[in-house]
């Protein structure tokens, strides 16, 4: 194989695994293997935090139902962390946007939401919007 030859299968190579690393990563099949690292590493400072991000991610891709698996999990593997408000919140949020489920059960959550953590600090910044949406919702 000559010179310029192999520095073109070299940069063919480097260039699918540009394209395809992220596709990969961020495939339902990827997305697991990392919430699976983040909940086996549970006591460990970074753990809960990449399973809020996976749970973003989720949320920005626009698979509702994956967002709200990773939320819920979240909430079973880190039971004392400080923004278990915010994940309450967001699985509220996470209803509101799925069709299949009713207003009833969407103003139930925030309601939920905002008896556990209405008055916690960490979670203030949601209530407003917590109390809007239930307006919201109850006047449709």
């Amino acid at each position: 194989m000559d010179p310029v030859s192999r520095k073109k299968t070299i940069l063919i190579a480097v260039l699918v695994l540009v394209i395809l690393a992220p596709l990969l990563l961020f495939s339902n099949w990827g997305m697991a293997m990392i919430e699976n690292l983040a909940c086996r590493s549970a006591p460990k400072e970074w753990a809960a935090s990449l399973q809020l991000k996976c749970a973003q991610i989720y949320g920005v891709s626009l698979r509702s139902k994956k967002q709200l698996q990773a939320l819920s999990r979240f909430l079973d593997t880190f039971p004392k962390h400080p923004r278990r408000g915010y994940a309450r919140y967001m699985i509220a949020v996470c209803l509101e946007r799925d069709l299949e489920v009713s207003g009833d059960v969407t103003i139930q959550a925030y309601g939920d939401f905002l008896d556990e953590f209405g008055d916690d600090p960490n979670s203030r910044e949601y209530v407003p919007e917590a109390e809007q949406a239930i307006r919201r919702l109850e006047n449709r």
